[in-house]
């Protein structure tokens, strides 16, 4: 690459950093990072956006198991003793998903309500999970004896 060009290319790169004004918008928007980005760090491209395509299908592909589930599920458990076969083979097939989908929201980006700032901190995320879906999930009543 010509030095004008290269120096014009760099000049653009560095000067567009809007990153210290991100704060000061109050729409919610969507930020597209690009993954071979040089003058982005790496774990920064490992961040699933929240409005991806490829996250739409994997939800919609998540909803379509769920709808298995709730067809299935009643007539196994009003109907078979224990599920064998190719009902057992399917059944773990959609639970090993699920199983898919928890390790991978770790990795999904996700809005701050108050800022409107896209969090793509792997620490933030994680810790908003946990806080939030997997505290969920915890017990909220001891068992009486």
């Amino acid at each position: 690459m010509r030095p004008d060009i290269s120096l014009f290319v760099s000049r653009t790169v560095f000067n567009s950093d809007l990153r210290g004004v991100l704060g000061l918008v109050r729409a919610p928007c969507c930020i597209v990072q690009c993954v071979k980005d040089v003058s982005v760090p790496v774990s920064v491209a490992t961040i699933v956006l929240v409005c991806a395509q490829q996250r739409r299908a994997w939800e919609t592909f998540l909803i379509l198991l769920v709808v298995y589930s709730a067809w299935v599920s009643p007539f196994e458990f009003g109907f078979l003793e224990h599920s064998t076969g190719g009902l057992a083979i399917a059944d773990n097939v959609v639970n090993g998903f699920f199983a898919v989908d928890i390790i991978l929201t770790f990795f999904v980006a996700f809005l701050d309500k108050t800022t409107y700032l896209l969090i793509d901190n792997p620490r933030e995320i994680a810790w908003r999970y946990a806080r939030t879906w997997l505290g969920s999930m915890r017990p909220s009543a001891k068992a009486s004896p």
